[in-house]
């Protein structure tokens, strides 16, 4: 009894200063976050969403109507579905909106500090937490009606419960990590590949750190129900609405074309209007007809393309992988730069001076340098989901609000 008792007090010591410094953390960063948004609010899209930002609202109050059809689900489902939520007990308010993702992008900030802190120290846990916390492309995409900031604090999440799962496997992390898992996918599909390279991780080392096979066996099948717990209604009501049970957009088609065919260069660069237009119609120019008919076209022209040219495809990869580790913060449909002009805090954590851009190009060496220092300490995990992402994200193409959760 004494052992046990000399052993649970230092680590509830420990687990408390580990919570302390997360609540700091969290109150710093929604802190910067209220201060961006009423410095921002004189930007002319602050109480009047663009362009995805505008097609995420009017699903939402559709979706308050009661209106459901077949074009919620061409988009991820989870940001309109959060959304509806804040105006089913708010009313259609923006600022709602804003306000609630100022506390989840803190949160994002206070999971950094804790992620940090567990795997290195706490001295650690603080630079992470006030390096996130301060992070402008992060500020800026918690103050957008976008799903970026709930990638990004998904991302966060999974890391920590994945980094809690090496320390002690069981039952109850490996069902939040399926539950989370899941929400993931259904805000970003993106999140699918790096959450298959962690399923082949979380079963080898459920089974090598497991005191016994029966306790590698319930991590393993919680992870899958806690999965299965939000993903089969997500499937089974897509199903419902559009006659094809998935969990994943009918966009990816169009999206992987964009940024894999022999004009890329072009249609990545398309906005919505005329010629976003033209390349939405293009299967129905070729007789194709139906939004997973649609998707499943674009889906062979890219398998056509990469068979047809694999060195110009790969070429392209190759630039998207450099567009990746760019410094800058690529535009789409939203160029962060431009609203620098409303926000003296967004004008000093985010700016650019010729092809270098901060934050990102002095937190990218920085990482690197960190990675290869303390390769043996950092988890398998956050090597997998970092990798997975960027793959996933390099695939189909690269923006700043794609990149943000790495």
């Amino acid at each position: 009894m004494t052992s046990t008792g000399t052993q649970s007090g230092p680590n509830r010591a420990a687990d408390g200063r580990r919570l302390s410094q997360a609540v700091v953390v969290f109150a710093a960063a929604l802190s910067v976050r209220l201060l961006y948004l009423w410095e921002s609010a004189d930007n002319p899209t602050f109480f009047t969403p663009i362009v995805d930002a505008w097609t995420y609202h009017e699903r939402a109050l559709s979706l308050l109507a009661g209106e459901v059809d077949a074009s919620l689900f061409w988009q991820p489902v989870f940001y309109p579905l959060f959304l509806a939520a804040v105006y089913k007990v708010v009313g259609p308010s923006v600022v709602a909106v804003k306000l609630a993702q100022a506390v989840v992008g803190a949160l994002t900030c206070a999971l950094a500090a804790s992620t940090a802190t567990r795997v290195f120290d706490r001295r650690a846990g603080w630079v992470a937490g006030v390096a996130t916390a301060l992070y402008g492309p992060l500020i800026f995409f918690d103050g957008e009606l976008l799903a970026a900031g709930w990638a990004a604090m998904w991302m966060s999440l999974l890391v920590y419960l994945l980094v809690r799962m090496r320390e002690r496997p069981g039952a109850l992390v490996g069902g939040i990590v399926g539950l989370v898992g899941a929400l993931a996918v259904l805000t970003r599909p993106t999140f699918a590949a790096p959450l298959l390279l962690v399923a082949g991780w979380l079963v080898w080392l459920v089974w090598r750190r497991s005191p016994s096979r029966r306790r590698a066996i319930a991590a393993i099948t919680a992870a899958t129900v806690g999965f299965l717990l939000i993903a089969l209604p997500a499937g089974l009501w897509t199903g419902h609405i559009t006659g094809r049970m998935t969990i994943l957009p009918s966009s990816g088609g169009i999206n992987l074309y964009i940024g894999n065919n022999p004009d890329s260069d072009t249609t990545v660069r398309i906005r919505p209007g005329y010629q976003w237009t033209l390349l939405d119609r293009m299967p129905a120019q070729h007789g194709v007809r139906g939004m997973w008919d649609s998707s499943a076209w674009f889906h062979t022209q890219v398998r056509d393309y990469i068979a047809a040219q694999p060195a110009d495809w790969l070429r392209g990869m190759a630039g998207k992988c450099m567009q990746l580790i760019c410094s800058r913060e690529l535009a789409r449909n939203v160029d962060v730069y431009v609203f620098r002009d409303w926000s003296v805090l967004l004008g000093a954590t985010t700016w650019r001076l010729g092809a270098f851009g901060f934050p990102f190009g002095a937190l990218l060496p920085l990482a690197v340098v960190g990675l290869v220092a303390h390769r043996r300490r950092v988890p398998a995990a956050l090597s997998l989901m970092l990798l997975g992402y960027a793959g996933a994200v390099v695939l189909v193409f690269v923006s700043a609000r794609y990149r943000l959760p790495l």
